[in-house]
């Protein structure tokens, strides 16, 4: 039922003890005391209360509909009519932001805090929009995810870095640093694993660096037994290659592993090269490498010499074209007494070998005609007519053995024929 609160002029305050609010009679009398007014009061000379003092709530409504309550427990809820907390907000329109906090043109305070009972800033959201968080612990991170509590990011008072820790563990470090467990990008821009500091050639750490220089660095922890990766080479830092890899065991370097069910099973080594640039490559030509291995050692002076002591190299036969991919390989030694690598032997695109002969123009061609660099083709020399059994079927025939004991050269005719020999003389 409605309450007058005081009549004046045949004129009455009515308020409604409904649950959706109460209402107040428009009046211009001047008599109404100490009754709130639409439009405001300018009559009040002390603190006033608004609302019921009964177990009732306090809602708010406009266009006839409730926006907001204060409920019994004094909670206070906008979109919701049952807050769960002392402020809850609920969007009521999918397209309209729920909350927005806008600072002044000149806003120098926090736009938010998070505050303990003692009134001390745990977060806040500074007038440039950036987030704080605490600095936490590993048990305990200040940024934590939902699935475990204890994992996320944190401050180390120990390292000058970001802490990423899982389990309450610390398992990375992103920043400068005196000690991690897992990974660690430093301030210099030194990416770490599982170590403290760039490992050097003959390291007591163990784990992988690269530095900023571009230098990655592998150790397994014993002391000048770790491998080396550096993007300025190993033997001198002027080194042309990209990748180096060092080990004092006397054990490989590095293995390949394939596994599969199939004739093809294989550990591949492949190289791959193009003219022009990366973003616009072009074919190769007649004479341009594909690939090589190559092959240096240190020497007393501590060089390497020309820095390539044996290679084998593969390399286009003829200009590349979508039909055409003639190739060649070669291999080159370095002769005694000389710092200069030369071709030794080539397999052209034939299928011709070439010893001491850039251009074989047989099967097996020797030498180079009229060099005056008397190249030989020798073969085995025995005592004695070779065993029959070594010449009985036609896929031994031409095999050849030199008897020095009787000066004949002895040449496989096949099962029938069986060994031919021709006497030499002088």
């Amino acid at each position: 039922m409605p309450k007058f609160l005081r009549t004046f002029g045949g004129l009455a305050v009515c308020m409604l003890a409904l649950g959706l609010g109460f209402y107040i009679n428009n009046t211009a009398s001047a008599d109404l005391g100490d009754a709130w007014l639409q439009g405001g009061n300018s009559n009040v000379t002390s603190e006033q209360t608004l609302g019921p003092t009964t177990a009732f709530g306090l809602p708010f409504i406009t266009n006839g509909t409730e926006r907001g309550r204060f409920t019994t427990a004094g909670n206070f809820g906008l979109g919701t009519a049952a807050p769960s907390g002392q402020l809850h907000v609920v969007s009521t329109d999918a397209t309209t932001k729920t909350i927005v906090v806008q600072g002044a043109s000149s806003q120098s305070a926090n736009l938010t805090e998070w505050q303990n009972s003692s009134g001390t800033v745990l977060s806040n959201v500074l007038p440039s929009g950036a987030f704080v968080a605490p600095d936490g612990a590993a048990s305990l991170p200040g940024l934590r995810f939902r699935g475990s509590t204890n994992s996320g990011f944190y401050l180390p008072s120990t390292l000058n870095g970001v802490g990423i820790t899982y389990a309450g563990t610390l398992t990375a470090v992103i920043g400068q640093l005196t000690s991690v467990t897992g990974i660690a990008l430093r301030s210099d821009g030194q990416l770490l694993f599982g170590t403290t500091a760039p490992l050097t050639s003959n390291t007591t750490d163990t784990g992988i660096a690269r530095d900023s220089a571009g230098v990655i660095r592998i150790s397994n922890g014993s002391s000048g037994r770790g491998s080396l990766v550096a993007a300025s080479g190993d033997f001198s830092s002027t080194s042309p290659f990209p990748l180096t890899t060092t080990n004092t065991t006397g054990a490989a370097v590095l293995t390949v592993q394939s596994y599969r069910n199939s004739p093809w099973t294989h550990a591949q080594f492949y190289g791959k090269a193009a003219r022009g640039t990366a973003a616009e490559p072009a074919g190769l030509l007649a004479g341009d490498h594909m690939a090589y291995f190559m092959a240096s050692g240190l020497d007393s002076g501590l060089g390497n010499g020309n820095g390539d002591d044996a290679q084998i190299t593969m390399a286009a036969a003829e200009d590349l074209t979508p039909t055409a991919h003639g190739s060649n390989i070669m291999f080159d030694t370095t002769p005694i007494g000389t710092i200069h690598r030369v071709e030794r032997l080539r397999i052209s695109s034939e299928g011709f070998v070439g010893v001491n002969n850039p251009a074989p123009q047989s099967t097996l061609h020797v030498g180079i005609t009229n060099s005056a660099s008397n190249q030989y083709l020798q073969i085995d020399s025995e005592p004695g007519t070779p065993p029959a059994s070594d010449c009985n079927s036609d896929t031994q025939r031409g095999r050849m053995i030199h008897d020095f004991s009787s000066n004949k050269i002895y040449v496989c005719g096949g099962a029938v024929r069986g060994w031919d020999h021709l006497d030499l003389a002088d």
